[in-house]
């Protein structure tokens, strides 16, 4: 999706529209990894203004995900929805402030930027990229899943094992049937 600046009426730009998944590189990589599915398109309600020198993109981009639990690693779909707040500028301001050995310290001001060059702000990478951030890092079909057995691999959701549920570190495994007197 291009945003053509000069077309950015003086009281702002309301945008509803929906993207493929496809036309996401990157959420096509993840998808071709094997990792999780998009099975809906990603759906968008931004609003596009001008503010001085910059445009300013403020909305939610939400969709649907399709992505193995972490405890059972039976496939769950699960909502994602973020929160997109952004300035464009053509003049990124110059980072100050102390520096240490990895770099430059960031200011507050400086966070939630992006530059752009040229008459239009296209706008698919940042979509893409709050599809990312959303994913969930340890996703659940739901939140008391029993997961999977550790000794014999038995979904425990679906059935009880048979196996020892006895736990103890490994590391001291050797030690179980020391005898002290």
């Amino acid at each position: 999706m291009k945003i053509i600046i000069d077309r950015i009426p003086e009281e702002g730009l309301d945008l509803v529209f929906d993207e493929k998944p496809e036309s996401f590189p990157v959420l096509n990589e993840i998808e071709a990894s094997g990792e999780c599915v998009f099975p809906e398109p990603i759906h968008n309600e931004l609003t596009v203004s001008r503010v001085r020198d910059m445009v300013s993109v403020k909305g939610t981009v939400e969709t649907r995900v399709r992505i193995p639990c972490a405890r059972c690693l039976e496939d769950t779909e699960l909502p994602l929805k973020k929160r997109l707040n952004i300035y464009f500028t053509r003049n990124m301001p110059e980072l100050e402030g102390p520096t240490t050995k990895d770099g430059v310290e960031i200011r507050d001001e400086v966070i939630g930027l992006a530059p752009f060059e040229g008459e239009a702000i296209e706008l698919d990478e940042v979509i893409q990229e709050q599809v990312v951030i959303s994913l969930p890092s340890r996703p659940l079909c739901r939140a008391e899943c029993k997961g999977l057995c550790p000794r014999c691999g038995a979904d425990l959701n679906r059935e009880p094992c048979d196996c020892d549920t006895t736990r103890y570190n490994e590391q001291f495994a050797a030690l179980k049937d020391l005898k002290l007197k």
